[in-house]
């Protein structure tokens, strides 16, 4: 794994929801989100886009699970920083109910609905919120070099944003 702090005037002006906006006109976009409320878990929040790989399985294979096995993990070597290689996200994805419990579809339409649908990241932002830091992380370099030009481009507009205003706090009752 390589990694690299971001320079410090770009890490001045962006967090993990500012990092998402600059990245969501690009494919792909994946953001967890993390928080010290969370525990050792929300340390961390991770922010990527342009996925390198998708893999999917559909609803109508007898054995949609088997695609867990084929999900590749590179050799990571690592660089000096806050993060190991085993807290960095690699595939991000979903596993529907009908994979984990199918039952017969009469629906063509399902026939080409995910089972199960992944994509792997060759590079993250990586928030640290107990040190309030920011890294790029990575595969190697050139993937970091990748996503940190398209941290550059300009963010959602505010016209753009009308959709934040439908979003819902999913935040558990203490």
């Amino acid at each position: 794994m390589w990694s690299t702090p971001l320079d410090s005037a770009l890490f001045a002006a962006i967090d993990a929801r500012e990092a998402a906006l600059r990245l969501a006109r690009t494919p792909g976009l994946a953001w967890l989100d993390g928080g010290l409320t969370h525990g050792r878990e929300g340390r961390f929040s991770f922010v990527s886009t342009a996925p390198c790989e998708v893999v999917e399985q559909l609803l109508p294979d007898p054995s949609p699970l088997a695609l867990l096995d084929r999900l590749r993990f590179p050799a990571r070597p690592t660089t000096p920083s806050s993060l190991s290689p085993d807290e960095v996200p690699l595939w991000v994805g979903h596993v529907s109910y009908d994979a984990v419990a199918p039952r017969p579809h009469d629906d063509l339409a399902l026939a080409s609905v995910p089972a199960l649908r992944f994509a792997r990241y060759d590079a993250w932002c990586a928030f640290d919120h107990l040190d309030q830091r920011a890294y790029l992380v990575g595969d190697d370099q050139a993937a970091c070099e990748r996503l940190h030009e398209r941290l550059h481009g300009a963010p959602l507009s505010d016209d753009e944003l009308h959709f934040e205003s439908e979003l819902v706090d999913v935040t558990p009752a203490e």
